[in-house]
């Protein structure tokens, strides 16, 4: 069957962010008063068959299935062999991972079997917010994996294709095509109508790290993925035999934070919410997957997977061509402002030499290592050194970080000005790391969301040493016991703003 291509023109896989289910993490279990929806959108006896679909959700969101479109009782009444069950069960564990958000995405895709066309425009949001300045922009200080848990109690799916069921369209459908502007009926459908769905329970595993110890997105990826495994293994749910248990256990140890959220779907346990963190740990849980397993049943199911080759753009299903032409463009726009970037950040890395009593800071992994053979040690704890996360290149409203050195007071000083580090280069003071590589990153000038952290500098000439922190307290704790001073005075002691690094 020849699918539909919602776009000619080959590009890379777009992220889209989406609002149907944002996230904020916390390590309590949710606990809500009222009975929480867990099955989507129900299309009569049907579950969630021939109803639209969001492809910009979470993938099998609950909330990603909007509406009913087909009236499949009518088609039916014509076409009587046309629905069909497979009830055979089966049992399962997905996992998803990436080094970043969009690696992360396209981990999904393929584990999930988006077919080529549709593999150009999917993304899934991934239960996280942006951590930068719109919900559109996802930074690559963030490692992302899901693990799907799931038991199928049955497949169905119409044998049919969107020009059969054309004339068994629900006539809200109809009404809606005639008194809602594109926009505002893409907005209120989606973007896809489903022919062909799994049913069952599922219990999504999300998790988020950030990691220190390397930055190869390989073994980053590696370590995210073992985080969510190591969790999936509490509750009691096998995983694939790609790691071994010890691998699992040693590498989960390399995520220096991270967040999870579980969530049920279906069974007897169907919108219960758990949350933890690095802070509060996973203390265990009495969860019983088997018993789970076994509650899951054809009234409490939902959906588990999505046959994309029987899911068809909505636009697909309206015979008018205008308005079909309408529509297809309205989704085009639609994906096109829901688009996300991946933003490259890196650590900001501070170190000290006791021997020269110097602060140094690099945002380079090599760089660090590089320094601690030389007699530097991580300044302020074994991941406190991390101040925070700069930009590797260029964004609107920031502004380089400097690196300058002083080889006769062994100092190294910091700026974000180019005008100071001329007048510095005045005093001995020259580019540190060659003329084309003392830009560490960039920060953002003034503070632009409750992200950002101030960088404060100060000075000791005592000890000759320009030292920088994220910290205020820090800050105090040197003016009243180490004789340092804020530097160029109280008015200027802040360089930039730079991301949290959640430590």
């Amino acid at each position: 069957m020849k699918k539909t291509s919602f776009l000619k023109t080959a590009i890379p896989v777009i992220l889209f962010a989406c609002s149907c289910n944002n996230i904020n993490f916390s390590s309590e279990e949710i606990n809500n008063n009222t009975p929480p929806q867990t099955r989507g959108i129900i299309n009569q006896g049907y579950h969630s068959l021939g109803t639209s679909y969001d492809i910009t959700c979470d993938y099998l969101d609950i909330d990603a299935t909007k509406f009913p479109v087909v009236d499949i009782d009518a088609f039916l009444k014509d076409n009587p062999n046309s629905y069909v069950q497979n009830p055979t069960t089966h049992s399962q564990t997905i996992i998803s991972a990436g080094a970043d958000a969009e690696e992360y995405s396209q981990s999904i895709a393929t584990n999930y079997e988006i077919n080529s066309d549709m593999k150009l425009f999917i993304s899934w949001n991934n239960k996280f917010k942006s951590d930068l300045l719109t919900r559109h922009e996802y930074s690559s200080k963030y490692s992302y994996a899901r693990g799907d848990v799931t038991k199928r109690v049955k497949r169905i799916y119409l044998n049919a294709t969107p020009e059969m069921l054309q004339n068994y369209l629900y006539p809200e459908f109809i009404r809606d095509l005639t008194i809602k502007t594109p926009d505002e009926f893409v907005q209120t459908y989606g973007t896809h109508v489903l022919l062909d769905i799994s049913i069952g329970g599922r219990i999504q595993f999300n998790y988020r790290s950030t990691i220190f110890e390397t930055s190869n997105a390989v073994d980053k990826k590696r370590i995210v993925e073992a985080g969510v495994k190591f969790t999936i293994g509490i509750f009691g749910a096998d995983f694939s035999n790609s790691y071994t248990q010890q691998e699992v256990i040693t590498s989960n140890q390399k995520n220096a934070t991270w967040n999870t959220e579980i969530e049920f779907f279906g069974g007897e346990n169907s919108g219960t919410t758990f949350s933890y963190n690095a802070e509060s740990g996973i203390t265990g849980s009495t969860f019983n997957l088997s018993s789970w397993e076994n509650s899951v049943n054809d009234k409490n199911a939902t959906i588990i997977q999505i046959n994309w080759d029987m899911a068809f753009p909505i636009y697909d299903f309206i015979a008018d061509q205008t308005k079909k032409a309408a529509i297809k463009a309205a989704i085009e726009k639609y994906l096109k402002n829901e688009t996300i970037t991946v933003v490259e950040v890196k650590p900001l890395y501070r170190m000290y030499s006791s021997k020269w009593r110097n602060t140094f800071f690099t945002s380079s992994l090599a760089e660090f290592n590089y320094y601690t053979q030389q007699g530097y040690t991580p300044d302020y704890g074994q991941y406190h050194y991390i101040q925070g996360y700069i930009f590797e290149k260029e964004q609107p409203g920031t502004v380089p970080l400097l690196r300058l050195y002083n080889s006769s007071k062994r100092n190294t000083f910091f700026t974000t000005s180019y005008q100071e580090a001329d007048s510095y280069k005045q005093k001995g003071y020259y580019p540190d790391n060659a003329q084309t590589n003392y830009i560490l990153g960039y920060v953002y000038k003034n503070s632009t969301s409750s992200n950002t952290i101030p960088i404060y500098r100060m000075y000791s000439s005592k000890a000759s040493n320009t030292f920088i922190t994220t910290n205020y307290n820090e800050a105090i704790y040197y003016l009243n016991n180490h004789g340092y001073v804020w530097d160029n005075g109280t008015t200027n002691r802040i360089q930039g703003y730079i991301l949290e690094s959640d430590l």
